[in-house]
């Protein structure tokens, strides 16, 4: 059962990948074996047996090739080495293009902006008609391993004379009382986020009391498939997500649920709030029970389209233009459709 719960997931590769990388390496071994029996000059035979050598580390190190991931962080076995990276070094978990050959893998994308290959997961076996099959089980490889990363971890027995949390960080839904507050935070974080990109035209000065009330009503329950989250950094509340339904009426995203916001403040951007903010609304958004999710990006603000790329949601269609609060804005459409969490593997 791949859900929050889960301790543990392995990413394997594909037994067509360990079968051709035995059998290849094998007949290698094989092939060399029987010039070494056939041929009398020394220097060529212990080549021959260097070679055969090196083709069965290489398969031994092929065949383990594997990633296990857990409620602490994710441990990659690749061909040259085996690393592990705490989940708060982690930034995200994306699907892509793997390094060597074709098809689509899984990357972990860590904060230090480098970036590893999860070779388990790799598709050069999977090209032509296998390659969407390929991509779709990667994708449902990250959502679970995502599910089981974001989801709460069970409290500990008590025990005696305990110190309280010293997480700094708390996630939680967001109530129609918290609306002042988190309205006088989404007129900072606007200011921070779209002050340069808007610097041509007269940024739109947010108003506290407008956008409360629209906070309530999107908090209140009134509305089908809203709500959003809080995001609270040592007491101060220093993010917020929103989300309801989707403002288009294409009949493609009649039962999609569309992401409205989701600001941090600047000062709290090296805390890793962005990232569990980030987390948690997919979560919330899923459970839903809406098909799948649609937001609308300012097509100038590179970072956070590359960084929404990278999550696996794709740009639907060509740059448009929206009137935001009286502002003419060219947008980027990104849709991504709600995959179901995988069974064991």
């Amino acid at each position: 059962m791949a859900d929050g719960k889960r301790a543990s997931m392995t990413i394997d590769q594909p037994t067509a990948n360990k079968v051709t990388v035995f059998a290849l390496a094998g007949g290698t071994a094989f092939v060399a074996m029987v010039f070494i029996s056939k041929i009398d000059a020394t220097l060529f035979q212990a080549g021959l047996a260097i070679f055969a050598l090196a083709a069965c580390v290489y398969a031994y190190r092929a065949i383990r090739v594997t990633a296990v991931a857990d409620r602490d962080g994710i441990t990659v076995t690749n061909l040259r080495h085996t690393t592990h990276h705490r989940w708060s070094d982690v930034d995200v978990l994306s699907v892509g293009s793997v390094p060597r050959g074709p098809g689509n893998g899984i990357w972990v994308n860590l904060m230090d902006e480098t970036s590893l290959p999860i070779e388990a997961s790799w598709g050069a076996w999977f090209e032509g008609k296998r390659s969407a099959a390929n991509t779709a089980r990667c994708e449902r490889i990250r959502v679970a391993i995502d599910a089981m990363r974001a989801a709460p971890r069970a409290a500990p027995s008590p025990e005696p004379n305990t110190e309280p949390s010293t997480d700094p960080i708390a996630i939680r839904p967001m109530t129609p009382q918290d609306a002042p507050v988190v309205a006088g935070v989404l007129k900072t974080a606007w200011t921070e986020t779209y002050g340069e990109l808007l610097s041509h035209q007269a940024l739109y000065e947010r108003d506290v009391e407008e956008d409360s009330s629209m906070l309530i009503e999107l908090t209140n329950g009134s509305i089908p498939m809203a709500g959003g989250l809080v995001a609270e950094y040592r007491g101060e509340v220093v993010g917020l997500s929103v989300f309801g339904p989707a403002t288009s009426r294409a009949p493609a995203l009649e039962d999609y649920v569309e992401l409205y916001m989701l600001y941090v403040l600047d000062s709290a951007r090296a805390s890793r709030v962005g990232t569990r903010l980030t987390l948690r609304t997919m979560l919330a958004l899923r459970s839903t029970g809406a098909m799948g999710i649609v937001a609308h990006v300012h097509a100038g603000h590179r970072i956070l389209t590359r960084r929404i790329e990278a999550m696996g949601i794709e740009r639907s269609g060509e740059t448009g233009e929206q009137n935001w609060y009286g502002l003419p804005v060219k947008v980027n459409e990104y849709r991504k459709a709600f995959d179901s969490v995988p069974a064991s593997q």
